[in-house]
């Protein structure tokens, strides 16, 4: 991984770049007045993209789930649990496409793309292969009944007894565009 890093963010024309701004050394201090010069932005983002990639690749698939825990994301995870997804992808290296896996949900296919999307930035699933979904850890993890059950516990009792919102809700009105009749939406609703 190392490696990766370094290949992706080592080059001449950075360090040139960075000598040449004579910008101060980034610290935590609240006082410093650390500025990347522009040319750089790039090479910033691609070290941040990969020490990222780096803390998750080293999380236990329970710990990855927990770690990427917000509100947004997860009333994504509450979604995978009540539609059981992991169960839905196969664990071939061949995966399934969005229309298929969409066939199997109460969602149409935009609406899966969406949230199996909104997934692989937390690592679970992956899209290789443009519209095949596939595997990680984390979501082959899911399909073990001791993590699905701590995902239903945490997205169906713990987190609406903490005044959280109700995130995926049946609905009654059929023939929303995007939405299969008598099926689900993910929104906001107050308690």
């Amino acid at each position: 991984m190392s490696r990766a890093i370094n290949t992706r963010t080592s080059s001449r024309d950075h360090n040139n770049d960075l000598v040449q701004s004579e910008s101060p050394l980034p610290f935590f201090d609240a006082k410093s007045e650390f500025s990347l010069p522009e040319a750089l932005f790039q090479a910033r983002d691609a070290i941040i993209d990969a020490t990222d990639e780096l803390g998750d690749i080293l999380l236990p698939p329970s710990s990855l789930i927990h770690r990427y825990g917000g509100a947004n994301d997860l009333v994504c995870i509450q979604a995978i649990a009540r539609w059981y997804i992991p169960d839905k992808v196969p664990l071939d290296d061949h995966g399934i496409s969005y229309a298929d896996l969409a066939a199997q949900l109460p969602i149409d296919e935009q609406m899966v793309r969406r949230l199996i999307r909104h997934a692989v930035t937390m690592r679970i699933f992956a899209e290789h292969e443009p519209g095949v979904v596939t595997h990680t850890l984390a979501s082959s993890a899911m399909r073990e009944p001791s993590l699905r059950a701590m995902m239903h516990a945490g997205s169906r009792e713990v987190w609406p007894a903490q005044g959280s919102q109700r995130a995926v809700q049946p609905i009654s009105p059929p023939g929303r565009p995007g939405i299969k009749p008598e099926a689900y939406h993910v929104s906001t609703v107050p308690n």
